[in-house]
């Protein structure tokens, strides 16, 4: 077992035409709120008011962000991002931006047979996670895969019979384990969810839901980086994302290891009162040991900086310091 005193190592980043890529996607929300009531939803929006992203912001963020990063494909999503009414327009600032290529949208899929088809025609791929209870029937999902051949557009339908718990509202009572949650933490180590919301950048989606007002790590700091313009701004996006230690919300995140639980709706009312447990009682300890196990045999490894990568000028005199 890794010692708990020791970091984790960072995941990899290569430097692609001056910037730093993910292979992986990006994310942003677009809608907090959610027409679902999903038990242990990672981002919270059971209980979350109503409100939608400008998709004004979201083009100048994601401008001045592709400056110096870009990724595989953006995600949106939310809460439900088919509750947006303004759906083409937030693809068409992605898309503007120059951050990617591919864009995604990721729904339950109730509201899809409603939406214009210039959506399907905006996009290069719709996920779908179908709930026990609460799916798109037969007739919906072939006329999603009608339009989806109509538009050449990926649809990838998912079942997700089951959650794993999310987040805990009393946290980690033995900061081993939170050290111990981050190091097998999927969702930063292998599928680098990175979070965009705001005008402020998140190595992952928790490291700003579980700092929002009312919820366990409210007192504490994100440890999101806002974006900016200056010419360091790079440096320090990379040293973000390599940094060694998880964010501040990892005291209260399960990660990738909470346990597994049939899915199901919960009221508004009762939502927060299932999580009211410490992360002890949260986490499924036997997939946690087998996570540290498969992933000290396949370390995260920081990939140096080399000067002939990199574009920006404050980038190479960093380097040229050993830093």
């Amino acid at each position: 077992m890794p010692d708990p005193d020791t970091p984790a190592p960072p995941a990899g980043y290569r430097i692609v035409d001056g910037r730093i890529r993910n292979p992986e996607g990006c994310e942003i929300n677009v809608a907090l709120h959610c027409n679902l009531r999903c038990r242990s939803c990672s981002h919270l929006s059971p209980v979350l008011p109503a409100w939608f992203a400008d998709p004004a912001r979201i083009a100048r963020d994601l401008t001045e962000l592709a400056r110096v990063y870009s990724c595989s494909h953006i995600k949106i999503l939310g809460g439900e991002p088919l509750l947006h009414p303004d759906l083409v327009e937030i693809v068409a600032a992605v898309r503007a931006s120059g951050i990617t290529d591919r864009v995604t949208v990721c729904t339950n899929g109730l509201l899809l047979p409603t939406v214009d088809v210039a959506l399907w025609a905006a996009l290069d791929e719709i996920e779908i996670s179908v709930y026990p209870g609460a799916a798109p029937g037969d007739e919906e999902l072939t006329l999603f895969r009608r339009r989806a051949d109509e538009h050449a557009v990926r649809l990838d339908v998912k079942l997700v019979p089951t959650f794993r718990e999310s987040y805990s509202e009393r946290g980690a009572q033995d900061p081993e384990l939170t050290t111990r949650i981050y190091r097998t933490c999927e969702i930063v180590h292998v599928w680098r969810c990175h979070t965009v919301h705001e005008g402020v950048f998140y190595r992952c989606p928790q490291s700003y839901f579980l700092h929002r007002p009312g919820f366990p790590g409210a007192d504490t700091e994100s440890e999101g980086l806002p974006i900016g313009s200056d010419p360091d701004f790079g440096a320090r996006l990379f040293e973000h994302l390599t940094a060694s230690r998880g964010p501040a919300a990892c005291r209260w995140c399960l990660g990738t290891v909470g346990r597994r639980r049939p899915h199901t709706q919960l009221g508004r009312a009762r939502w927060r009162a299932a999580q009211d447990l410490p992360s002890e009682e949260l986490v499924d300890v036997r997939l946690l040991v087998e996570r540290e196990v498969s992933m000290a045999d396949s370390p995260y490894e920081k990939q140096p900086l080399g000067v002939a990568e990199f574009a920006p000028d404050a980038w190479v005199r960093r380097d040229r310091r050993g830093g």
